[in-house]
């Protein structure tokens, strides 16, 4: 998904920004849902928001 292209900072932090919100949303949804733990959610979230956002 990464081009070839070197990517300004700004390019970066707001690729960055889009994929740490999405995933907080999600995380927002899936705790609403009752279908994660709020423990689970608070140890794993900086992992999670790490990972999505490398990937």
């Amino acid at each position: 998904m990464l081009s070839k292209e070197p990517m300004t900072i700004p390019e970066i932090s707001k690729l960055l920004n889009k994929k740490l919100s999405s995933t907080a949303w999600l995380m927002n949804k899936l705790r609403k849902a009752g279908r994660i733990e709020n423990k689970f959610v608070e140890k794993h979230k900086p992992y999670i928001w790490f990972k999505s956002a490398c990937m």
